[in-house]
């Protein structure tokens, strides 16, 4: 993904499930780095989000309507 310097960037994403396989609890969204798990961009609990993306993530989805869509701010 590629953005302007100072600009928001909408990252659309939308999900499901096999029927057979419906998740039994409350669904969580957790946005990481491509290829590094230890790397997270959004999570519920700020304090796991790496420092130059703290505050500046939101999920604009509905995860029960099985869209994680995320915007990054500036």
């Amino acid at each position: 993904m590629e953005a302007l310097v100072s600009s928001c960037v909408v990252l659309p994403c939308t999900f499901k499930y096999p029927a057979q396989q419906q998740p039994s609890d409350r669904i969580r969204a957790i946005w990481h780095m491509k290829n590094k798990w230890d790397d997270i961009i959004f999570h519920k609990d700020q304090t796991r989000v790496l420092d130059n993306f703290r505050g500046r993530t939101k999920l604009l989805g509905s995860l029960g309507g099985s869209n994680c869509t995320l915007e990054i701010d500036e």
